[in-house]
């Protein structure tokens, strides 16, 4: 440090030297010369004596203004030497590095404050103390022992690492770099240290390690195969499914040529496309789609995402490379493709099949219909005729004993006209009951309010006689004289197959003391009937699809399974009421509600 200051300052001296105009320094000399002539010389007789006065009284001021100039310099040259001597105690005692110098034996001769902080010692304390003292261990010790040695026999530059004590008891990984300095004054010249606290390093090292295990495993997790490149499209790490998709080892990708990995296979031109358009920019290209064939693996489709990230402060690039094989995608693409266009073949001549389906549905409903109704009418002519036998019986009789009864006293003129009569009413009550039958099944053309009473009653009316044959009572009570807005014909149909299901019911399971019991009366702003019988109910399993059509529980050839989904339209679509059924006590009950 001194030698630089030394010559820093001869510098300055010639700079000095070399700004002063020896043609300017000669005119001031002669002017002060005048100034002073008549003071310190009396003119002299002879002109030679005058002129070599006049040469030495010139090169004595010029002496004198360079003397001038000198001290000058060398005030200057002090306070430079003074600050410098400032800036170099400043810079040594507070540099970021610990110094030390040490004798050949390893002693302190000095130190700066980051070597004592570092030591954990006020740095007055140091001098003439062994630096071995604060080493951490013996091997450390024979460490720095061998270092001295080096140092001593080999000129340059040594290293080596230690391991120090602090003040807490901490232990601080030190990196030790010594020189050897001859000096003069010295017989054995000293040696200079520098000592950098690497504790810090190791520890940045660990966290570099671990985020290095993080960022690897991130790239193990994602389940697509992964790349990642340096700007030179080299390889820098890969995923597992990388190397078992593609069927490549590590050694033969991790630092090489991305086009050169397993045998060229990787030389496509969609992948130089897409490094062309994302080297230049700081980008991201998803969905870049590449089909080629890869040794081992046969023909693929692979979709390529890729994102550069740059790093600014270390200046460099990354490319992260994700691929999907999307081959059985796109072979289910084409596929779907094919099947859309089969699909949108089929709705230009859906509509026309939909409607002939429609139809034909239709026709089959219309037929089934058509069955239900010849039942109900195969029901109600046999209803007719049992209740037509009696009469037919008695009117037989009444004309059997007419000729019976001719030429005796008995038969009269009044006799006669009391048989006819007879005759007449059952006859007037036979064609009731055709008349009845047929306004049955004549359908109703606009609504009307009509009391359910009376409907029900004459529904009664045709198949009483039948149940009596079949042993089966109908009971009916009426609340009050309860009306609806309706269709009379389609409400007595919905009865009479409700009616109808309660003695198959009855007569299938039986049941002695048969009974079904119709009520009928207002709930609020609604007319409710009931129609219970005592036949054991209706199986759960069988209650949700009851009203369901082509459902029947009574078997094979016994039913239709359409009277009771005609019931339910009829109540619910024609009438705007609710049609449920539930089981109650001994039997079914079918609960009909209209607003009345």
């Amino acid at each position: 440090m001194g030698d630089n200051i030394e010559s820093h300052e001869k510098c300055l001296i010639n700079k000095r030297i070399q700004h002063i105009d020896p043609v300017a320094l000669r005119g001031q000399a002669e002017e002060l010369l005048r100034a002073k002539t008549d003071e310190l010389h009396p003119p002299l007789s002879a002109e030679a004596s005058r002129r070599l006065v006049h040469e030495l009284q010139v090169h004595q001021i010029e002496l004198e203004m360079q003397n001038a100039e000198l001290r000058r310099t060398q005030e200057e040259l002090d306070i430079s030497r003074n600050k410098y001597a400032e800036l170099y105690a400043e810079l040594y005692d507070f540099a970021p590095v610990g110094y030390f110098t040490f004798d050949p034996q390893g002693v302190i001769r000095a130190a700066n404050l980051t070597g004592a902080q570092l030591l954990g010692t006020e740095r007055g304390l140091l001098a003439d103390k062994p630096f071995s003292r604060f080493i951490a261990d013996s091997g450390g010790r024979e460490i720095f022992s061998q270092h001295l040695k080096n140092v001593l026999q080999r000129h340059g530059l040594h290293r080596c690492e230690i391991r120090l004590t602090g003040k807490d008891g901490s232990i601080i990984h030190g990196q030790l770099q010594s020189v050897m300095v001859d000096d003069s004054d010295c017989k054995d010249g000293y040696i200079l240290s520098s000592i950098v606290d690497g504790t810090v390093a190791k520890h940045l090292g660990a966290e570099i390690q671990d985020a290095r295990e993080y960022a690897e495993n991130i790239v193990e997790t994602v389940r697509n195969p992964l790349i990642v490149l340096n700007s030179d499209l080299k390889i820098l790490t890969a995923n597992r499914s990388f190397y078992e998709t593609f069927k490549v080892t590590p050694e033969e990708t991790i630092g090489n040529f991305i086009y050169d990995v397993g045998n060229r296979q990787w030389d496509i031109i969609g992948l130089r496309v897409l490094f062309e358009e994302i080297l230049p920019h700081d980008t991201v290209i998803n969905g870049y789609e590449v089909e080629h064939d890869f040794p081992g693996i046969g023909r693929k489709t692979i979709l390529l995402n890729a994102r550069q990230i740059f790093r600014k402060k270390i200046s460099s690039r990354i490319i992260l490379l994700a691929m999907e094989d999307i081959t059985d995608r796109k072979r289910a693409e084409a596929a779907l493709i094919v099947k859309r266009q089969a699909i949108e073949d089929l709705n230009r001549t859906l509509e026309k099949r939909i409607a002939s389906a429609v139809d034909e549905l239709l026709q089959k409903n219309q037929m089934l219909i058509l069955q239900e109704r010849l039942a109900f009418m195969g029901e109600m002519i046999n209803n007719i005729a049992h209740q037509w036998r009696q009469p037919l019986n008695i009117l037989s009789l009444n004309l059997q004993y007419l000729p019976l009864t001719f030429g005796s006293a008995e038969f009269n003129r009044e006799f006669l006209e009391s048989s006819v009569a007879k005759s007449m009413q059952l006859i007037t009550h036979m064609s009731q009951t055709i008349e009845d039958f047929m306004g049955f099944f004549k359908p109703d053309r606009q609504e009307e309010t009509f009391r359910v009473d009376r409907v029900i009653r004459k529904t009664i009316s045709l198949i009483e006689d039948y149940f009596k044959v079949q042993m089966i009572r109908i009971v009916f009570h009426a609340d009050g004289e309860p009306s609806i807005k309706g269709y009379p014909n389609e409400y007595a149909q919905v009865l009479l197959n409700l009616l109808s299901n309660a003695r198959d019911a009855l007569v299938e399971h039986k049941i002695d003391d048969a009974i079904i019991s119709i009520n009928a009366f207002s709930e609020g702003d609604k007319t409710v009937i009931t129609i219970t019988d005592n036949a054991g109910g209706i199986a759960d399993e069988n209650i949700a699809g009851l009203f369901n059509p082509f459902f029947t529980t009574k078997g094979p050839n016994k039913g239709t399974g359409i009277g009771l989904y005609m019931s339910k339209t009829i109540i619910e679509k024609n009438m705007g009421g609710n049609l449920k059924v539930r089981n109650v006590g001994s039997g079914a009950e079918f609960r009909i509600e209209v607003m009345a």
